[in-house]
């Protein structure tokens, strides 16, 4: 099914939720099949990558492709990313 808007919906329509999760998850839903070893909880539009840092970075970058193809445009500078190398407490040994 193809649905072809010309403008967005008005603020606080409960059919703009509907409509962003919906074209969202044909966004993310590739890209997660490709990167199973990535975990992608969500809330709303707020998604978390978790995963080796190489492939957080990759996985970022597919999803902003995805959104700017589709005509939505993302503030990247509210992006935020915390990489961590996974060495933590366990990994660290006392001499």
């Amino acid at each position: 099914m193809i649905i072809l808007l010309k403008l967005g919906t008005r603020q606080g329509d409960p059919l703009g939720g509907v409509l962003f999760v919906m074209v969202y998850l044909h966004i993310l839903h590739p890209i997660v099949a490709t990167h199973p070893t990535c975990g992608f909880p969500s809330l709303a539009d707020d998604t978390h990558i978790i995963g080796l840092a190489s492939n957080v970075v990759l996985v970022f970058f597919m999803i902003l492709r995805g959104i700017f193809n589709i005509g939505v445009f993302s503030v990247v500078n509210k992006a935020c990313s915390l990489v961590s190398t996974g060495v933590g407490p366990l990994y660290i040994t006392s001499s």
